[in-house]
């Protein structure tokens, strides 16, 4: 009897071991990352209720602050529109005039509206225009919904002095796409360059190397993404713009990614607060895996963490 009770307990030791076990950081993440990360990257940003830096475009709550802004531009676009058509001539110059002065004074009505936000939904320019033009709005304009730097709300960090800067666009755009990345105090961009337009929405991409530019440490650089409506008023621009800054990383963070290697370097750089690294690392992945629906999902945990759901 007692025999048998000890191979009993052998035995449910023995299952107990083989049962599956949760995940948990090896190796490099066990001194690297915080308690409980395991498996989806998580980013904590280095100054947690800093102020927030990011400005995103052509996006916002249909609220008091679209209607005010949307009214100053729709006056300013009326008069102008009115005006240039007329003084041309004809019915159908006026005509033209008029739906002209309405898009850039919606443009630049959502440019002025203070508040508002890619996670939202709201109306943007061609909702309205197609309103006040009675559903004709698709003869004049196609303006993309949403216009967003993929970044943290505060100030974002990179341990490299070439970084990619990533952006999201709702939908296509035939004309001029402007980036231009700024050092703070300047008075001249550091970069400033028209970008091939967007076929298509979604996520795309402007790494500096290409440009052979290198950030100094320690510099904060604010960079902007424009759409431009007309090059003549740059008041009208969808623009989105964000903050960074580069640092070297620190001998902690730079012993973790010695030893690191695909996932767990994606994750280190998440937890260490380095948000452009671990954007790239893993935009990157993607590229090359394009159908890992895991690191997929890890992108939009990432955007989501940083108030951007709706960028994918």
């Amino acid at each position: 009897m007692h025999k048998k009770n000890h191979g009993a307990m052998i035995l449910s030791a023995l299952s107990l071991a083989l049962l599956p076990m949760a995940p948990h950081a090896a190796g490099p993440e066990a001194a690297c990352l915080p308690p409980g990360i395991a498996d989806t990257p998580v980013y904590r940003p280095p100054e947690e209720n800093g102020p927030v830096r990011r400005r995103e475009g052509g996006l916002a709550d249909e609220g008091a602050s679209v209607s005010r802004g949307v009214s100053r531009g729709v006056s300013r676009g009326v008069s102008r529109g009115v005006s240039r058509g007329a003084g041309q001539g004809g019915d159908e110059k006026a005509a033209w005039g008029l739906a002209e002065g309405l898009r850039q004074g919606i443009t630049e009505g959502l440019a002025d509206a203070d508040e508002g936000s890619i996670g939202q939904q709201g109306a943007g320019s061609d909702d309205l225009l197609t309103e006040l033009l009675g559903g004709t709005a698709e003869e004049y304009i196609h303006v993309p919904a949403r216009l967003a730097p993929l970044a943290p709300k505060g100030v974002g960090y990179t341990a490299s002095p070439q970084p990619v800067f990533y952006w999201y666009i709702s939908g296509p755009w035939p004309e001029t796409v402007r980036f231009t990345l700024m050092r703070q105090g300047g008075y001249k961009p550091e970069l400033e360059v028209e970008l091939p337009p967007p076929s298509s929405g979604g996520i795309y991409a402007v790494p500096l190397k290409k440009y052979g530019l290198r950030l100094a440490p320690g510099t904060e650089y604010e960079w902007f993404i424009a759409v431009v409506l007309d090059p003549n008023e740059p008041s009208g621009d969808l623009v989105g713009s964000a903050v960074l800054r580069y640092r070297e990383p620190d001998t902690k963070t730079a012993a973790c990614l010695a030893g690191a290697t695909g996932d767990q370097r994606i994750r280190i750089h998440a937890a260490h607060g380095l948000w452009y690294d671990t954007f790239h690392l893993l935009s990157e992945r993607i590229g090359k895996e394009s159908g890992n629906r895991e690191l997929k999902r890890w992108r939009a945990d990432l955007l989501r963490q940083v108030g951007l759901p709706q960028a994918m």
